[in-house]
Protein backbone atom coordinates (compact mmCIF):
# COMPACT_ATOMS: atom_id res chain seq x y z
CA UNK A 1 0.00 0.00 0.00
CA UNK A 2 1.34 3.15 -0.77
CA UNK A 3 2.32 6.08 1.39
CA UNK A 4 -0.77 8.50 -0.48
CA UNK A 5 -2.98 5.75 0.84
CA UNK A 6 -2.07 5.06 3.87
CA UNK A 7 -2.17 9.14 4.83
CA UNK A 8 -5.69 9.10 3.32
CA UNK A 9 -7.14 6.48 5.80
CA UNK A 10 -5.47 7.46 8.71
CA UNK A 11 -7.24 11.16 7.89
CA UNK A 12 -10.74 9.66 7.40
CA UNK A 13 -10.42 7.71 10.53
CA UNK A 14 -9.91 10.91 12.45
CA UNK A 15 -12.93 12.67 11.24
CA UNK A 16 -14.70 9.51 11.97
CA UNK A 17 -13.60 9.45 15.53
CA UNK A 18 -14.46 13.38 15.92
CA UNK A 19 -17.80 13.02 14.43
CA UNK A 20 -18.28 10.10 16.89
CA UNK A 21 -17.17 11.49 19.84
CA UNK A 22 -19.30 15.12 19.23
CA UNK A 23 -22.33 12.22 18.39
CA UNK A 24 -22.80 14.21 14.50
CA UNK A 25 -22.81 10.32 13.66
CA UNK A 26 -26.14 9.42 15.34
CA UNK A 27 -27.87 12.74 14.22
CA UNK A 28 -27.77 14.60 17.72
CA UNK A 29 -26.29 18.13 17.96
CA UNK A 30 -23.60 18.70 20.65
CA UNK A 31 -24.25 19.31 24.43
CA UNK A 32 -23.90 22.82 25.52
CA UNK A 33 -23.71 23.22 29.52
CA UNK A 34 -26.40 25.70 30.67
CA UNK A 35 -25.74 28.64 33.48
CA UNK A 36 -25.20 27.84 36.86
CA UNK A 37 -28.71 28.56 38.86
CA UNK A 38 -28.51 31.18 41.20
CA UNK A 39 -29.99 32.29 44.59
CA UNK A 40 -33.10 33.38 44.80
CA UNK A 41 -33.93 36.83 46.04
CA UNK A 42 -36.77 36.38 48.78
CA UNK A 43 -38.14 39.46 50.85
CA UNK A 44 -38.99 38.51 54.23
CA UNK A 45 -42.52 38.46 55.35
CA UNK A 46 -43.92 41.77 57.17
CA UNK A 47 -45.66 41.40 60.25
CA UNK A 48 -47.73 44.51 60.79
CA UNK A 49 -49.83 44.10 63.23
CA UNK A 50 -50.03 41.42 66.60
CA UNK A 51 -52.98 42.01 68.84
CA UNK A 52 -54.11 41.11 72.14
CA UNK A 53 -57.61 41.39 73.51
CA UNK A 54 -57.33 41.55 76.87
CA UNK A 55 -60.04 44.33 77.06
CA UNK A 56 -60.58 47.39 79.54
CA UNK A 57 -60.90 45.16 82.99
CA UNK A 58 -58.39 43.43 85.14
CA UNK A 59 -57.13 40.05 83.41
CA UNK A 60 -57.51 37.53 85.94
CA UNK A 61 -55.87 33.60 85.15
CA UNK A 62 -58.19 30.87 83.54
CA UNK A 63 -59.33 32.92 81.09
CA UNK A 64 -58.72 31.81 76.95
CA UNK A 65 -57.28 35.31 75.49
CA UNK A 66 -57.11 35.95 71.66
CA UNK A 67 -54.61 36.39 69.80
CA UNK A 68 -54.24 37.68 66.39
CA UNK A 69 -51.89 39.01 63.78
CA UNK A 70 -51.85 40.25 59.98
CA UNK A 71 -48.74 39.40 57.93
CA UNK A 72 -48.25 40.11 54.51
CA UNK A 73 -45.71 38.04 52.30
CA UNK A 74 -44.63 39.38 48.51
CA UNK A 75 -43.57 35.76 47.67
CA UNK A 76 -45.71 33.45 49.97
CA UNK A 77 -49.37 33.22 51.22
CA UNK A 78 -50.03 33.75 54.50
CA UNK A 79 -51.39 30.87 55.10
CA UNK A 80 -48.10 28.66 54.27
CA UNK A 81 -46.18 30.75 56.63
CA UNK A 82 -45.29 29.76 59.79
CA UNK A 83 -46.10 30.84 63.26
CA UNK A 84 -44.30 30.66 66.09
CA UNK A 85 -45.90 32.19 69.31
CA UNK A 86 -44.45 32.76 72.73
CA UNK A 87 -44.63 34.65 75.70
CA UNK A 88 -42.82 35.76 79.01
CA UNK A 89 -45.55 33.91 80.83
CA UNK A 90 -48.95 31.48 79.92
CA UNK A 91 -49.79 29.33 77.09
CA UNK A 92 -50.51 28.83 73.88
CA UNK A 93 -53.82 26.64 72.05
CA UNK A 94 -54.44 26.81 68.14
CA UNK A 95 -51.99 27.71 65.44
CA UNK A 96 -51.60 29.76 62.43
CA UNK A 97 -52.04 34.11 62.66
CA UNK A 98 -55.04 33.87 65.13
CA UNK A 99 -54.34 31.47 68.65
CA UNK A 100 -55.83 31.62 72.36
CA UNK A 101 -53.59 32.79 75.27
CA UNK A 102 -54.14 31.61 79.18
CA UNK A 103 -52.60 31.51 82.30
CA UNK A 104 -53.36 29.09 84.86
CA UNK A 105 -54.22 30.23 88.59
CA UNK A 106 -51.13 30.05 91.09
CA UNK A 107 -48.11 30.79 88.44
CA UNK A 108 -47.72 34.62 89.57
CA UNK A 109 -48.41 35.96 93.00
CA UNK A 110 -48.07 39.52 91.56
CA UNK A 111 -48.97 41.77 89.05
CA UNK A 112 -46.87 40.89 85.82
CA UNK A 113 -46.74 42.35 82.68
CA UNK A 114 -47.44 39.93 79.87
CA UNK A 115 -45.53 40.42 76.56
CA UNK A 116 -46.33 38.36 73.49
CA UNK A 117 -44.08 37.34 70.87
CA UNK A 118 -44.87 36.34 66.90
CA UNK A 119 -42.34 35.12 65.07
CA UNK A 120 -42.99 34.22 61.05
CA UNK A 121 -40.94 31.98 59.63
CA UNK A 122 -41.01 31.18 55.69
CA UNK A 123 -39.39 28.85 54.16
CA UNK A 124 -38.70 28.77 50.44
CA UNK A 125 -36.00 26.46 47.54
CA UNK A 126 -33.33 28.67 46.84
CA UNK A 127 -29.82 27.22 45.33
CA UNK A 128 -26.15 27.66 46.56
CA UNK A 129 -23.03 29.30 44.99
CA UNK A 130 -22.44 25.75 43.30
CA UNK A 131 -25.73 25.82 41.73
CA UNK A 132 -27.27 23.15 44.44
CA UNK A 133 -31.04 23.47 45.36
CA UNK A 134 -31.10 24.56 48.90
CA UNK A 135 -33.89 25.36 51.18
CA UNK A 136 -33.69 28.68 52.95
CA UNK A 137 -35.90 30.68 55.46
CA UNK A 138 -36.62 33.86 56.60
CA UNK A 139 -37.63 34.69 60.13
CA UNK A 140 -38.83 38.20 61.37
CA UNK A 141 -40.79 38.67 64.77
CA UNK A 142 -42.68 41.31 66.41
CA UNK A 143 -44.03 41.77 70.22
CA UNK A 144 -47.49 42.84 71.02
CA UNK A 145 -47.95 45.50 73.77
CA UNK A 146 -47.77 44.50 77.08
CA UNK A 147 -50.58 44.21 79.28
CA UNK A 148 -51.22 43.38 82.90
CA UNK A 149 -52.59 39.85 84.18
CA UNK A 150 -53.40 39.61 88.05
CA UNK A 151 -54.49 36.50 89.70
CA UNK A 152 -55.98 37.97 92.78
CA UNK A 153 -56.40 35.32 94.99
CA UNK A 154 -52.84 34.87 94.81
CA UNK A 155 -52.11 38.69 94.91
CA UNK A 156 -54.28 38.67 98.39
CA UNK A 157 -53.26 35.34 99.81
CA UNK A 158 -49.84 36.88 99.34
CA UNK A 159 -50.28 40.37 100.90
CA UNK A 160 -51.96 38.67 104.00
CA UNK A 161 -49.50 36.58 104.69
CA UNK A 162 -46.88 39.25 104.44
CA UNK A 163 -48.59 41.21 106.75
CA UNK A 164 -49.83 38.72 109.72
CA UNK A 165 -46.08 36.50 109.67
CA UNK A 166 -43.34 38.90 108.25
CA UNK A 167 -44.32 42.02 109.49
CA UNK A 168 -47.11 42.33 112.08
CA UNK A 169 -45.38 38.93 113.13
CA UNK A 170 -41.41 40.00 113.75
CA UNK A 171 -41.63 42.72 116.49
CA UNK A 172 -38.74 44.04 114.74
CA UNK A 173 -40.62 45.59 112.19
CA UNK A 174 -41.92 49.19 113.45
CA UNK A 175 -45.50 49.74 113.55
CA UNK A 176 -45.51 51.60 110.77
CA UNK A 177 -44.09 49.52 108.75
CA UNK A 178 -46.57 46.54 109.27
CA UNK A 179 -49.35 48.67 107.11
CA UNK A 180 -47.20 49.33 104.46
CA UNK A 181 -50.14 46.79 102.24
CA UNK A 182 -53.11 48.78 103.48
CA UNK A 183 -54.61 51.30 100.94
CA UNK A 184 -54.26 55.11 102.69
CA UNK A 185 -58.73 55.60 102.70
CA UNK A 186 -59.45 52.67 104.78
CA UNK A 187 -60.36 53.52 108.16
CA UNK A 188 -58.89 50.04 108.96
CA UNK A 189 -54.92 50.88 108.40
CA UNK A 190 -55.40 53.66 111.37
CA UNK A 191 -56.76 51.19 113.61
CA UNK A 192 -54.44 48.29 112.40
CA UNK A 193 -52.05 51.11 113.11
CA UNK A 194 -52.96 51.96 116.83
CA UNK A 195 -53.65 47.77 117.74
CA UNK A 196 -49.97 47.33 116.28
CA UNK A 197 -48.37 49.94 118.04
CA UNK A 198 -49.69 48.81 121.10
CA UNK A 199 -48.54 45.31 121.11
CA UNK A 200 -45.69 46.10 120.39
CA UNK A 201 -45.35 48.03 124.15
CA UNK A 202 -46.85 44.94 126.07
CA UNK A 203 -45.44 41.44 124.03
CA UNK A 204 -42.36 40.17 121.71
CA UNK A 205 -44.17 38.28 119.32
CA UNK A 206 -41.35 35.22 119.13
CA UNK A 207 -43.30 33.32 116.68
CA UNK A 208 -45.43 33.68 113.96
CA UNK A 209 -48.06 31.42 111.37
CA UNK A 210 -50.95 32.17 108.77
CA UNK A 211 -52.87 30.38 106.16
CA UNK A 212 -55.02 31.75 103.71
CA UNK A 213 -58.38 29.10 103.82
CA UNK A 214 -60.38 31.32 101.54
CA UNK A 215 -60.90 34.43 99.61
CA UNK A 216 -64.75 35.20 98.98
CA UNK A 217 -65.15 38.41 96.09
CA UNK A 218 -68.04 40.59 96.99
CA UNK A 219 -67.55 42.54 93.86
CA UNK A 220 -64.94 43.36 91.68
CA UNK A 221 -62.84 45.57 93.85
CA UNK A 222 -63.64 44.22 97.52
CA UNK A 223 -62.61 40.99 98.67
CA UNK A 224 -63.04 39.07 102.28
CA UNK A 225 -60.41 36.68 103.67
CA UNK A 226 -60.31 34.26 106.34
CA UNK A 227 -56.53 33.11 107.09
CA UNK A 228 -55.87 30.76 110.19
CA UNK A 229 -53.09 32.72 112.20
CA UNK A 230 -51.25 31.58 115.48
CA UNK A 231 -48.70 33.89 117.19
CA UNK A 232 -46.16 32.61 120.03
CA UNK A 233 -45.53 35.51 122.06
CA UNK A 234 -43.95 36.88 125.75
CA UNK A 235 -45.27 39.09 127.73
CA UNK A 236 -42.43 42.10 128.20
CA UNK A 237 -43.40 43.09 131.47
CA UNK A 238 -43.42 39.72 133.53
CA UNK A 239 -41.77 37.48 130.69
CA UNK A 240 -44.56 34.82 130.42
CA UNK A 241 -45.41 33.54 127.25
CA UNK A 242 -48.83 32.86 125.41
CA UNK A 243 -50.17 31.83 122.08
CA UNK A 244 -53.10 33.34 120.13
CA UNK A 245 -54.49 31.51 117.77
CA UNK A 246 -57.73 31.71 115.60
CA UNK A 247 -59.66 32.94 112.39
CA UNK A 248 -58.02 36.22 110.99
CA UNK A 249 -60.78 38.55 108.96
CA UNK A 250 -59.63 40.78 106.41
CA UNK A 251 -60.90 42.92 103.70
CA UNK A 252 -59.27 43.59 100.50
CA UNK A 253 -59.54 46.31 98.28
CA UNK A 254 -58.66 47.13 94.39
CA UNK A 255 -56.73 50.49 93.55
CA UNK A 256 -53.93 52.06 91.25
CA UNK A 257 -53.51 48.42 89.53
CA UNK A 258 -52.98 46.06 92.86
CA UNK A 259 -54.58 44.79 95.73
CA UNK A 260 -54.60 46.57 99.45
CA UNK A 261 -55.25 45.19 102.54
CA UNK A 262 -58.26 47.28 104.31
CA UNK A 263 -58.98 45.81 107.42
CA UNK A 264 -57.79 43.24 109.78
CA UNK A 265 -59.13 41.21 112.59
CA UNK A 266 -60.70 37.81 114.04
CA UNK A 267 -63.14 36.04 114.67
CA UNK A 268 -64.30 36.44 118.64
CA UNK A 269 -66.00 33.53 118.78
CA UNK A 270 -63.51 31.10 117.79
CA UNK A 271 -60.35 33.09 118.57
CA UNK A 272 -58.60 32.34 122.07
CA UNK A 273 -55.55 33.20 124.00
CA UNK A 274 -53.87 30.87 126.84
CA UNK A 275 -50.71 30.60 128.76
CA UNK A 276 -48.42 28.49 128.39
CA UNK A 277 -47.64 28.09 132.14
CA UNK A 278 -51.11 27.18 133.05
CA UNK A 279 -51.85 30.85 134.60
CA UNK A 280 -53.46 33.77 133.55
CA UNK A 281 -50.41 35.66 133.37
CA UNK A 282 -49.60 36.89 129.96
CA UNK A 283 -53.46 37.84 129.75
CA UNK A 284 -53.22 41.74 129.34
CA UNK A 285 -55.47 44.02 131.51
CA UNK A 286 -58.40 44.61 129.45
CA UNK A 287 -57.49 47.79 127.31
CA UNK A 288 -60.47 50.32 127.21
CA UNK A 289 -58.65 52.57 123.84
CA UNK A 290 -57.74 49.55 121.75
CA UNK A 291 -58.51 46.71 120.50
CA UNK A 292 -57.62 43.68 121.71
CA UNK A 293 -58.31 40.89 118.58
CA UNK A 294 -54.74 40.05 118.80
CA UNK A 295 -53.90 38.72 122.10
CA UNK A 296 -57.71 37.32 123.89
Amino acid sequence: MSSRIVSTLAAATTVWLAALASGSCNGKSPVTPGPTPQPVNNAPPVIQTVSVAAGSGRLEPDTDVEVTAQVQDAESTPASLTYVWSATVGTFTGSGPAVKWRLASGVVSAPTAVVVRLEVVERYQSYDAAGNAITKENRVSKDAAAFIVHDSVAEISKITVRFLVDLFGNSNVPAEACVVDFWDDCRGKSDELGDIQVNRQLFQVLSAQATVQSVTFRNANTADVVAACRWQDRVIANGSQGVSEGPCLLTAVYHNDRWWLCSSSVDHDLFRRWCLDGTSSCIPPAPTTFSIRRYV
